[in-house]
Formats: C-alpha cells, structure tokens, sequence
C-alpha cells in the first residue's frame, strides 16, 4: 500500500456509523465504516481545510461538535492495519508525529472493543454522557464528568447519541519535560501521573468539573490552536493543557474515585497522601488508618516506606509549609498563625517552627517578609 497519507471528514464518518446503525440496529467499529467509505471510493488525498474553532460559542456544547465534524481525519494507519485500533495503540499508530496533545471530540454510534494504549486519555463529558468499561466494570459518566486513563489500562468508552465528550490524548514519551512540572509536589494528578510513568501502574481517576465558561474558553484555546494550522501551536496547545491540569486540580472534588489493576497499598498511596495532604490539620493517623480500612501499625510502615518519613513528620512539615506562607505574606500575629495551621498551642508550634527552620516565627519573618517587600517595591 502506499504510503502517502490518507483522510476522511470527521463528519462521513460519523454519519456512516450513524447510517448503519438506523439500518441494521447495529454499530460498527470505526476500521468497519473507513473500509466502508473507502470502498465507496470517500477518502481523500489531502486533508480538509483548517476549521477556526475560534468561533465556538462555548455556551453551545453542539456547536462545537458540529466545528469538529468539518474536520479531517488522518486513517493511513487504520488502513495499514484495521485491527491494531482495536488491541494496542501506540502514540505512532494515532499519529502523535510532533504533537504532544492530541484533542478531538468522540464518535457516537461507534461499536469500540476493549483496547490499551501507551498514552494518556483524557475524557471529558461536556454534554450527554458515555459508559466506561474497565476491567469488567461498567461506569456512566455524565456532563462535568472527568476520566484520566492511565498508560497500558485495558477499557473501552462508548459515546451516548448526541453527546458532546472532548478527548485529549497526551504522548507519554514527553510527558514529563511538558507537563509534569505543573503536577509537581503532592497533588493527586501528580502523584497519579508518576505513578504510571514509572511504577507501571494501571487505572484511572474520576473528577467531577463543571464545564465552567473558564474551563470551557482553555479547551475551545487548545481546539483553535490544533486545528487552526497557526505557528507554534504544539507549544500552545501544550501551555493550555498546563493550565485544564491546574483547573482540575484547584477544582477537584474532596469525593474522587480512583481504580488500579493493583490491589496492594501502594496503588492507594498517592489517594492517601492526597488525603493528608487536605486534611493535615485535623487528621489523626487512627482516623487515616479506619477510612482506608487499614491496620494502624500497618499504615503508618506503607507511609514510612512510601514517602521516607513518618507520619508525624509529614503532618508537622505540611503545618509548618503553611506557616511560613502566612509568616511572609500576612500581617497576622504568631498566635493566630499557630491556630490556623492546626497547633492548640503557640509555644508548641514555636518549638516546632524553630526545629524545622532553625529560627523562631518571628524572625523567620523578619529574614523573608523584608526580602518579599523589597521585591514587591516599584
């Protein structure tokens, strides 16, 4: 076969799956309808011209599907091989090629087998609702509902009829140097990201965000940017990814559910220091211990163990983080401070302030508010 590239719109597609399926009660798969357009002889040499998703008006969820259905899709690699779509995709058979983010609205009447992939997926139900089939488990999903699909994660995602769900596929390979350094620290995304780069472990995450204007215009930036043929817009795209990631997680819900092939503790460590992390001024490690369901000696080893320190250690450095954010950049007294970051005492949180830092609160922030002052100075 040749290997000059091969296209279809969006649109015969979709109308092809949706066509079949009026007329035999069936779906097919997305390889089925682009054999079919290509024995009727539909498939272009060339791609379509840019779309200018600019014009979405993203209180109009329709609209941006009907922008996405005037768009052109690249099937050489189905066409190579109609089956590996449907058993192991790679970020070479989807066409990543110099993308880091691959964004695109998803088929409906589409018939989707389970499959894995060596890339992210991100999917997000902006209206309607699909279901969600992972290791034999079935989920439905929602407008505002977010799923992340790890790396190597078997599951397949099936679109509801007239419903709009935008996928952002990520190349893992570059994961790390585009995106991690917004994930940095603690947080559930970035530990849950980490976690499949380079422990190898499987699953998803489930977010409720509501499809917001703010979360909206990021999504419609990255569609424009991608599809517009613009300078740069690898990068772009990217900088816009950055900040949907920042979105979900200043916005995530404290209920999240989160899946792994691996039942062992450690699949639920990044959920557990998550927890701490939201909750270190009150949560006790008994406390901890009976929401996980766990053994309290037990936990405390896995937290040990996961993180090099112990759990009063980790308590003690996330009060003491907060402390010194209130220390620079608030007027508020050293006793208020010690109540707000969770000590019952000032003179307790003074020791421990000083143990940490090697200077008492009040001139931890006289060496740091100055410096803060002087930057902020005209």
């Amino acid at each position: 076969m040749s290997s000059q590239k091969k296209y279809l719109s969006f649109r015969s597609i979709q109308e092809r799956m949706k066509s079949y399926h009026e007329q035999t009660g069936q779906y097919i798969t997305l390889s089925q309808a682009v054999e079919l357009l290509d024995q009727e002889g539909r498939v272009l040499s060339a791609p379509l011209p840019c779309v200018d998703f600019s014009k979405w008006d993203t209180a109009n969820m329709h609209q941006l599907y009907d922008l996405s259905a005037q768009t052109s899709v690249e099937i050489s690699s189905i066409l190579r091989d109609p089956e590996a779509y449907y058993r192991f995709v790679s970020e070479e058979y989807m066409g990543f090629s110099f993308w880091d983010v691959l964004p695109h609205i998803k088929m409906c009447y589409e018939a989707i087998t389970p499959h894995t992939h060596d890339f992210f997926e991100i999917n997000y139900v902006l209206d309607g609702s699909l279901e969600m089939e992972c290791a034999a488990e079935k989920k439905l999903l929602g407008a505002g509902e977010l799923c992340i699909i790890a790396p190597g994660t078997n599951h397949a995602v099936y679109v509801s009829p007239g419903s709009t769900v935008t996928c952002l596929c990520l190349r893992r390979s570059s994961f790390r140097s585009t995106f991690f350094s917004t994930l940095k620290g603690n947080d559930l995304l970035a530990a849950f990201f980490n976690n499949c780069l380079y422990s190898g472990i499987q699953g998803y995450l489930l977010f409720m965000l509501p499809p917001t204007p703010e979360v909206c215009n990021i999504i419609k930036n990255v569609y424009t940017e991608y599809y517009g043929g613009l300078k740069n817009a690898n990068a772009i795209c990217c900088s816009y990814t950055s900040i949907f990631f920042s979105l979900v997680l200043r916005l995530y819900s404290k209920t999240y559910l989160q899946y792994s092939s691996d039942d062992s503790i450690m699949s639920q460590m990044p959920a557990i220091l998550t927890y701490i992390q939201s909750n270190f001024k009150t949560v006790t490690l008994s406390y901890l211990a009976e929401f996980f369901h766990y053994e309290k000696a037990y936990l405390g080893k896995q937290i040990k163990l996961a993180t090099g320190m112990y759990f009063t250690e980790i308590i003690s450095q996330q009060k003491i983080n907060l402390a010194v954010q209130y220390l620079i950049y608030s007027d508020r007294s050293v006793n208020d401070i010690a109540e707000l970051v969770g000590y019952n005492s000032p003179d307790h949180f003074s020791r421990a302030f000083k143990h940490s830092t090697g200077l008492s609160p009040t001139q931890y922030r006289k060496q740091h508010q100055g410096t803060f002052l002087d930057d902020e100075t005209p």
